[in-house]
């Protein structure tokens, strides 16, 4: 029984990560930059490469992977203590 509940918490937690890497994966494929969303047509470069290196954009995949949760915590820390980072929208 204990080896049957172990197999099946494995199983969640490894699809908890792969849907998070497919989710991740899914949002780096969308056309558009989040930089340029934010501050519009009329930002100048260095305003766009300033809001790239605050919100990380300006790292490698894999970083920004391991940093989505926050920009201070690793992924997982930031899921299990609801830190889910910064909503990358407009208001």
């Amino acid at each position: 029984m204990v080896a049957f509940l172990v197999r099946r918490l494995a199983f969640v937690l490894f699809t908890l990560w792969l849907v998070s890497v497919a989710t991740f994966g899914v949002t780096q494929l969308l056309p558009g930059d989040v930089a340029s969303a934010i501050l519009g047509q009329n930002a100048t470069p260095e305003d766009l490469a300033r809001l790239r290196g605050a919100l990380g954009l300006d790292r490698p995949v894999w970083v920004r992977y391991k940093v989505q949760g926050s920009l201070h915590d690793a992924t997982c820390v930031g899921f299990w203590t609801f830190d889910f980072g910064l909503a990358l929208e407009r208001a």
